[in-house]
């Protein structure tokens, strides 16, 4: 396996890039300070564009169900009210 040594934020390579997908900010600190760690850089991005994945879907499918008052069962409905 090859070495992946320390990331920019001190943290071994496996373990910045591992926590990177988790935690976004980091992937974000490690893909803007990390210079010379390709390992990192890679993952950062990765994990970057898989927030950006996620977040893109979840509005597109949001938006397609579009689902309103009417679509719910009267129960569900007086608890909507309530709360929004």
């Amino acid at each position: 396996m090859p070495d992946t040594g320390k990331s920019a934020i001190g943290l071994d390579g496996n373990l910045a890039a591992a926590l990177g997908y988790p935690i976004g900010i980091l992937a974000i600190i490690c893909l803007i300070m990390d210079k010379e760690n390709k390992f990192v850089k890679f993952h950062a991005l990765q994990a970057i564009l898989l927030y950006d994945w996620v977040a893109v879907d979840a509005s597109v499918v949001g938006g397609v169900s579009g689902r309103s008052d009417r679509d719910y069962p009267r129960s569900c409905q007086s608890i909507r009210r309530k709360l929004f």
